[in-house]
C-alpha cells in the first residue's frame, strides 16, 4: 500500500467548499473550516 492510502487508512476525508452564490464562498471561511476539520481529527 502506497504511503498516501496508509496515511488516510481509517480515516476522515471532509470535503470543504461551498457553492458560489453562498455568504460562505470566501477562502478565509473554508481555509478555517479546514483547519477545523484537521484539529478534530480529518486526514
Amino acid at each position: 500500500m502506497s504511503s498516501v492510502l496508509a496515511s488516510l487508512k481509517g480515516g476522515l476525508i471532509v470535503s470543504c467548499q461551498a457553492p458560489a452564490h453562498s455568504p460562505l464562498h470566501n477562502a478565509q471561511i473554508i481555509a478555517a473550516f479546514a483547519q477545523t476539520a484537521l484539529n478534530n481529527g480529518a486526514v
